[in-house]
C-alpha cells in the first residue's frame, strides 16, 4: 500500500511538473504580465528612478510580444540635443547590451529574438534618441 501511494504522490508531482513546463511563456511580454514579475520589475523601475531623479523625470517600460522598450525622460531640457544622442549612442552598444539580453532572455525562458530598446525624451516630451538591439 506505502508503495502504491508513494507512485501515486510521484506521479502526482511528475504531472504538476508538466504542467508547469507547459505554462511558459511564449513572449517577454507574456513573461511580464504574471502579476508577480510584473510587481518586481516596477518596483525595479521606481527604485532606478529615485536613484536617478535628478537626471531623468520618468523612467518607464513598454512590453509588446518580444519587445522591452525601456523610456526615459530627462529632469532638465536639454539644449544641446545633437551631443546629447552622440553620448548616449556611444554608451549605448552592442557589447553593453549583451548581458541585459542574455539575462532576459534567460530570466523569461523565451527563445524566439528579443529586442531591448531604449528611448529618450526631452523635458518637454520630445523625442531626441532611439536605439534597438536583438540576441
Amino acid at each position: 500500500m506505502k508503495k502504491k501511494l508513494l507512485t501515486l504522490l510521484t506521479l502526482g508531482i511528475l504531472a504538476i511538473g508538466v504542467c508547469g513546463c507547459a505554462a511558459k511563456p511564449s513572449t517577454v511580454e507574456e513573461y511580464y504580465t504574471r502579476s508577480a514579475y510584473q510587481a518586481a520589475l516596477d518596483e525595479q523601475i521606481a527604485d532606478f528612478e529615485e536613484s536617478y531623479s535628478s537626471t531623468y523625470s520618468d523612467i518607464g517600460y513598454e512590453l509588446s510580444g518580444n519587445t522591452f522598450t525601456y523610456t526615459y525622460t530627462f529632469a532638465q531640457q536639454l539644449e544641446d540635443v545633437d551631443s546629447a544622442k552622440s553620448q548616449l549612442d556611444a554608451s549605448l552598444t552592442d557589447s553593453s547590451v549583451a548581458d541585459a539580453l542574455s539575462s532576459l532572455a534567460e530570466e523569461t525562458g523565451v527563445t524566439d529574438t528579443i529586442t531591448i530598446e531604449y528611448v529618450y525624451y526631452n523635458a518637454d516630451g520630445s523625442e531626441i534618441f532611439r536605439k534597438s538591439f536583438s540576441n
